[in-house]
């Protein structure tokens, strides 16, 4: 009898043994910590592989281009083999937590969702080109609707535009994976709402095949009135060895719009390189102009001509951490109102590192340069025609080594093209080989700001010409220069600039060490003739991110009592 209650206590004791190590693990389980949203995204029936270090992921670009209109909450759907490649499943998921998005499981789909625009990787595009890997030579475009692939062909260019074609009215996506897709003709963008997205620069790559440049530009919007069309994470390549330069502007770029009233176009982490003309081309057409112009993060390099170039109305615009070099310009900008080059980097381009200037009958007007590294060529930033109103600020200037090295060169084309109203302010200024800071003709009421100039081996701050009237040269830093201020201008103001000090180490009083006697006039912006007064007068200039104001007492015509420089 003993026996038989041992043997039933063991048997309701194995028997219970499976709830107690369930009831076991669930009271183990309530006491660890809440499983963070990083370790649950990491994991899926489907992905359980694709394991990542997601703490310090990062992306290559940043892709927030500041739009002030709400933006929907946007969603994307993904299968497994939708995604592709190991690298572009960890670029997903790094560029997902790096916007804090949120992702699930929802059956055999992946839903990402966020509130603000996703990055076009991260959109379901209509079409993925890729090169098919039993047949390298052969492109394909699969529907991601359907899984069929619709078009395919030898002619990178023939399967690119058949799947843009075949876009609806109000446009998708076109995916393109890594790889490098000989264009032979132009692709044209020929509808709103159009994304074209890679891999990446350097790893989606479309370059032109030989003599494929000739008449025509490698990527061109058409036809006028397109809206909303970005471009990002590719490299476009010119193939200038075997595309000859035929020197036309219009044509043998890698971006283009010639002449075409185009509003919110996106080049998102772009390089463009070896074109035997422009990289990147936009000229305005003649209805309205082309508005909202974003490259960001983009690349250009060993073009023939400009590396980025907006040419006439190209308004309401922007460059933004951008790097050009080995260009004959770096980046261009010519006609346009509203534009900003904000951070960056341009060098060892072959003429101006920058240029800002006027086009055809449209001044530049209301334009900022700021916080801009550039160094090593001819001119740093030239100013040039017509340009007004606009602020030349923060940038740090460099080691122009040509024997004409000009830091900042600013000068009218002539007596109804002149440069008026601009802010020079806060820039370092070194080691040019000429001249710091020039004003070399044509130009009013311009303002030199609390700039430090230093090491130039002719002149620090240079008031060139006899044609350049009323500049306000004030509470600049000079150091070390050859002569630190020159002044053969009219009616230039001289005003609290410091530490004069000449190359050989000879220590100047300030304002003194000045080659020629400046004339200590000061008038009203409003007033074209210049007369000496007793009275106070204002001097003011509103810039496109400062106004200026100095306020003058005299108590004869050359001597100056009172002096107060605001920068509001």
């Amino acid at each position: 009898m003993y026996v038989h209650k041992v043997f039933s206590i063991v048997r309701v004791f194995r028997a219970s043994l499976p709830i107690f190590f369930i009831v076991t693990f669930f009271l183990w389980n309530s006491t660890q910590p809440r499983a963070t949203q990083e370790a649950d995204l990491i994991r899926y029936d489907r992905v359980s592989e694709r394991i990542i270090e997601i703490k310090n992921a990062m992306l290559d670009v940043e892709t927030s281009v500041g739009t002030t209109s709400p933006v929907p909450v946007e969603r994307g759907r993904w299968t497994e083999e939708e995604i592709g490649s190991e690298a572009q499943w960890q670029q997903m998921l790094q560029f997902i937590l790096s916007r804090k998005a949120t992702i699930s499981k929802q059956s055999d789909y992946l839903t990402i969702e966020r509130s603000n625009r996703l990055m076009g990787v991260l959109r379901t595009p209509s079409y993925m080109v890729f090169i098919d890997i039993n047949d390298r030579s052969m492109v394909k475009a699969m529907n991601t609707k359907t899984g069929s692939i619709d078009y395919s062909s030898t002619d990178a260019k023939t399967v690119i535009q058949s799947a843009i074609n075949a876009l609806p009215r109000d446009g998708g996506q076109i995916f393109a994976k890594a790889g490098t897709y000989f264009i032979s003709s132009s692709i044209q963008v020929n509808r709103s709402n159009v994304w074209i997205a890679g891999e990446g620069r350097g790893h989606t790559v479309l370059q032109a095949a030989d003599a494929a440049l000739l008449s025509t530009n490698l990527i061109d919007f058409l036809p006028s009135r397109l809206s909303n069309i970005r471009i990002e994470n590719l490299t476009v390549d010119g193939n200038k060895a075997h595309n000859a330069d035929l020197r036309d502007d219009d044509e043998q770029c890698l971006i283009a719009s010639i002449e075409r009233d185009l509003t919110d176009i996106y080049l998102i982490n772009v390089e463009v390189r070896n074109s035997p003309r422009h990289g990147i081309r936009l000229v305005g057409g003649t209805a309205g102009g082309t508005k909202g112009v974003h490259c960001i993060n983009v690349l250009a390099h060993d073009n023939g001509e400009e590396g980025i170039e907006y040419d006439f109305r190209i308004d309401d615009s922007d460059i933004i951490n951008s790097k050009a070099y080995k260009n004959t310009i770096g980046m261009g900008i010519y006609g346009s109102h509203n534009f900003s080059l904000i951070g960056g980097e341009a060098y060892d381009n072959g003429g101006a590192n920058v240029q800002i200037a006027y086009s055809g009958s449209q001044n530049a007007f209301r334009n900022r340069v700021t916080g801009v590294n550039i160094h090593h060529s001819s001119v740093g930033i030239d100013i040039w025609g017509d340009v007004d109103m606009s602020t030349f600020e923060f940038n740090t200037i460099y080691n122009h080594d040509s024997n004409n090295g000009f830091g900042i060169f600013i000068s009218g084309k002539g007596p109804s093209r002149r440069c008026e109203d601009n802010v020079v302010a806060r820039n370092v200024i070194d080691s040019v080989l000429n001249k710091g800071i020039t004003f070399d003709r044509y130009a009013d009421r311009n303002f030199v700001v609390e700039n430090m100039v230093m090491n130039s081996r002719w002149v620090g701050i240079d008031i060139a010409n006899s044609t350049v009237n009323d500049t306000l040269v004030v509470d600049n830093l000079l150091d070390k220069n050859e002569t630190p201020l020159r002044d053969n201008g009219t009616h230039t103001q001289f005003s609290r600039n410091a530490s004069l000090v000449a190359r050989s180490g000879t220590a100047a009083t300030t304002n003194t060490a000045i080659s020629s006697t400046p004339t200590r006039y000061i008038t009203n912006s409003s007033t074209s003739k210049l007369t000496s007064t007793t009275r106070p007068v204002t001097f003011l200039s509103t810039s496109y991110c400062m106004t200026i104001r100095t306020q003058i007492s005299r108590a004869s015509a050359t001597e100056i009592t009172t002096h107060n420089t605001f920068i509001e």
